[in-house]
């Protein structure tokens, strides 16, 4: 009967832990999705000032 248990509890654990793994990659991968889009704003910010400053030296 222990034996059984002990089964049980490991399938349990494998489950929560899986679950928390999975739960940490999804956080993961929001925090990455945010600093994409945050490194694609200063991009466009960059090369927006670079065109505005090479418009200004034109005229």
């Amino acid at each position: 009967m222990r034996i059984v248990f002990l089964v049980i509890a490991m399938i349990i654990g494998f489950i929560l832990w899986k679950l928390l793994l999975g739960v940490i990659a999804w956080v993961g991968h929001l925090f990455f999705i945010v600093l994409e889009i945050a490194l694609l704003v200063w991009l466009i910010s960059e090369v927006y000032k670079l065109l505005t400053s090479k418009n200004k030296e034109l005229l």
